[in-house]
Formats: C-alpha cells, sequence, structure tokens
C-alpha cells in the first residue's frame, strides 16, 4: 500500500491525497476529488454502493469509501484527511 500526502493545513498537517492498494495481483486507486478505480477501470457512482472485484469489494457508507480484501484486509478512507 502507498500513500501520498500532502500540506492541508497550518502546523505541517497533511491530507492523504491518494492511496494506492495492491493484493493478490488487484490494484485499487483512491484519489481525492476522483472515482476510485480497481483495476485500471474507474467506477461509476451508482457502482460505489458495493462493488465487488476479485479478491474483495469497495463499499462507499456516505462518509468513507471501505476497501475489504478477501483474508482480513480492509482499507478506510475518508477522501482526502484520513487513512486507516
Amino acid at each position: 500500500m502507498e500513500a501520498e500526502n500532502v500540506q492541508c493545513g497550518y502546523g505541517g498537517v497533511t491530507c492523504t491525497k491518494a492511496v494506492s492498494i495492491f493484493v493478490n495481483g488487484t490494484a485499487v486507486e483512491l484519489v481525492m476529488g476522483r472515482p476510485p478505480t480497481v483495476d485500471g477501470v474507474e467506477l461509476a457512482t451508482h457502482q460505489l454502493v458495493d462493488f465487488p472485484f476479485n479478491g474483495g469489494r469497495l463499499v462507499y457508507n456516505g462518509l468513507n469509501i471501505v476497501v475489504f480484501f478477501d483474508g482480513g484486509l480492509n482499507v478506510v478512507w475518508d477522501g482526502g484527511s484520513s487513512l486507516s
């Protein structure tokens, strides 16, 4: 997993601008201000409700994008300032 942070406030505060996750041959990319992509395919808004892909699924819960990977890895991203 790779994350790109940019300064977004005072005192050295940073926000997560982009997240790239590579698991079992699947690439999920989350970029601030753009729809998520899975293996280079951009997801439409209606697909974000619950999008299954080879090795997991991507869910948008209204606040965060949550990527569930088979095997237990979960990534939660709020679209810009927080990644867990």
